[in-house]
Formats: structure tokens, sequence, C-alpha cells
């Protein structure tokens, strides 16, 4: 009964400090409409957008992703 007690005080107690801690998180909007937690990468959404739409053939998995992707694995190797 008493180690019941325990976990259960246990599981509250960390569960209330996952509530405050995202309570806390700071959310920007940029004004692409893209959220993040910090203004600075607001600058990155356009390249990420250029990127996908231009090099990826608007987000499509295709030969131009293998073909980015195939020089880094192989240096893994």
């Amino acid at each position: 009964m008493t180690f019941s007690l325990l976990v259960a005080t246990v599981s509250a107690a960390i569960l209330a400090s996952q509530v405050a801690s995202a309570a806390l998180t700071k959310h920007v909007t940029c004004a692409s409409g893209h959220v993040t937690a910090n203004r600075a990468c607001c600058a990155l959404f356009p390249i990420v957008d250029m990127l996908q739409e231009e090099l990826f053939d608007g987000s499509e998995c295709g030969e131009e992703v293998f073909a980015a992707l195939k020089p880094s694995t192989v240096d893994m190797e």
C-alpha cells in the first residue's frame, strides 16, 4: 500500500513537471506561417521550402533525393 502511494505520488509529480515544462515552451509564428521555438529559424524556412520544391520535385522522394543522399551514406561505410 505504501509503495503504491509512493509510485502514485512520484508519477503525479513527473506529470505536473511535464505539463509545466510544456506550458513554458515559447512558440514563434513566422511570417510564412511556420511555427518554431526560435525566431532565428524563421530565416531558414524559405530555404527549406525552396529546396523541397525545386531540388526534390515538390517533396517527392525520387532520383534527386537518392542522388543527394547517396554521397553521405557512402562516406559512412
